[in-house]
């Protein structure tokens, strides 16, 4: 992409986000996904859908490169700007030290996996579904 040395990720994320949670569906939709399924799949869904509309110049993947990494955002060039992987969590579940400590290793085993493909996991965003 012609220009993506000023392409910031993090702007392009939160804009994204902010972007699907103020569609007027939204609301409806994502309650219904979460009772009932894999809600991060719809977030990294939805989300990949918008940033591929609002940055048309990268390219947006799901279940990319060999450990498939749940969205990627790659440059012209196919090279990786950020790569993502996604959970999630019920406030509530948090007090089950269970439920905790799966969530715990599956953010670890997310770790791992970026890091056996050469991805530095740099930080974790955090958004809530919470209006």
């Amino acid at each position: 992409m012609n220009g993506s040395k000023s392409f910031s990720v993090y702007a392009a994320l939160t804009d994204a986000l902010d972007e699907i949670q103020a569609m007027a569906q939204h609301h409806d939709e994502s309650s219904w996904i979460a009772g009932s399924g894999k809600a991060e799949l719809y977030v990294r869904d939805r989300l990949g859908a918008t940033l591929a509309k609002k940055y048309p110049d990268l390219i947006v993947a799901r279940e990319w490169g060999k450990n498939k990494h749940d969205l990627a955002i790659l440059d012209d060039q196919t090279r990786p700007l950020v790569v993502l992987e996604g959970k999630h969590l019920y406030d509530f579940d948090l007090f089950v030290p269970s439920i905790r400590e799966k969530y715990r290793q599956s953010i670890l085993k997310d770790r791992r996996k970026m890091a056996d493909s050469g991805t530095k996991p740099t930080s974790i965003l955090h958004w809530s579904n919470n209006s």
